[in-house]
């Protein structure tokens, strides 16, 4: 049976679709007939993960509440964390906001408990981005906030800089733009610090809207220009 499943998972990173579900689907029959529930759900939630890469969310979703049972049957609670994590992303992606953040919070009280703080991180930011979705800027703002209080050592720099960036989303989106640039800023000192070019871009951009938004139009147009000149060259050397 684990042969079987990892020839699902060459095929799955091969992009062969139906070779990869032939031998995940062959795997399942067998582990359930040896009565081996925590290599069984591994199996259906690879499966899950297989249908969320290619944008089918609502298969995706079939099988993680497949898995979910026998993560329960285990107790096995950082594998119900992973589902509810993968289950908000899903229902997020179908735009289902609402049934997106229960998932999440869901998932965000396990990590709490278990204080699986990168996991928690991850739960936290998914969380702030389905609020913010929501128009909810007020909780999403909190959440970033959590996620970037958390133990020293556990966000990752590049994941700061994802908050920053979406923090000076939501504060444009409140006319808030001395706070934005701020956040725009923070997120193009590490962009920049990391190399992450594409990104960079993203962040001028918020800087320019930001310099705009309050009226100084000179430094608009420096950053506009930088975020200008910073695709051409991402696209010039693709």
């Amino acid at each position: 049976a684990k042969a079987l499943q990892n020839m699902g998972n060459v095929y799955r990173q091969l992009g062969k679709s139906d070779s990869a579900l032939y031998y995940y689907e062959e795997s399942i029959s067998i582990k359930e007939q040896l009565n081996d529930p925590g290599s069984t759900a591994k199996t259906i939630l690879n499966l899950g993960n297989y249908y969320y890469d290619v944008g089918q969310f609502k298969r995706a979703i079939g099988f993680y509440n497949r898995a979910l049972p026998f993560y329960e049957e285990l107790e096995y609670m950082e594998g119900i964390g992973r589902l509810e994590n993968n289950l908000g992303a899903a229902y997020h992606n179908l735009g289902f906001h609402t049934l997106s953040t229960e998932h999440y919070v869901k998932s965000l009280s396990i990590y709490d408990s278990l204080q699986i703080q990168d996991m928690r991180v991850n739960t936290l930011i998914n969380l702030a981005v389905a609020l913010k979705d929501m128009g909810n800027t007020m909780e999403a703002k909190d959440y970033y906030q959590q996620a970037l209080d958390n133990e020293e050592g556990t966000v990752k720099v590049a994941t700061k800089a994802v908050i920053f960036q979406n923090l000076g989303d939501i504060m444009e989106m409140e006319n808030d733009w001395s706070a934005a640039l701020t956040s725009f800023n923070n997120a193009a000192e590490i962009y920049a610090d990391q190399q992450m070019m594409q990104d960079l871009s993203e962040s001028y951009h918020g800087l320019a809207r930001a310099y705009a938004g309050l009226g100084n139009r000179s430094m608009a147009q420096k950053y506009f220009s930088l975020c200008l000149e910073l695709k051409r060259e991402i696209n010039d050397q693709s």
